[in-house]
């Protein structure tokens, strides 16, 4: 096994480990959160804001910017401001 097939599973395995622990951790955050009247429609609405907004927004502006500049860069600029700025919409609330 080479070096590129090797970190592509690393990868691979990584995600897998962040997804299982998103799963695992979004419906106790949400409840402290916002307590357990709601939680049904709360906790719908932070999967469809995963789902749909980031799962489909997020890519078709990807390839939008990539095709419009045939840069990566311009979209792993826009991918890590929008990281970085995570923790100041979290905290600002």
């Amino acid at each position: 096994m080479n070096l590129s097939s090797f970190l592509v599973y690393l990868l691979a395995t990584f995600i897998g480990f962040a997804f299982g622990m998103m799963t695992a951790v979004s419906a106790p955050l949400a409840s402290d959160c916002f307590g357990l009247k709601h939680f049904e429609a709360i906790f719908g609405l932070v999967f469809t804001a995963y789902g749909f907004i980031a799962g489909l927004i997020g890519p078709l502006l990807s390839g939008y910017i990539l095709d419009f500049t045939n840069d990566f860069k311009p979209v792993l600029l826009y991918l890590g401001e929008l990281l970085l700025d995570l923790p100041l919409t979290n905290s600002a609330g």
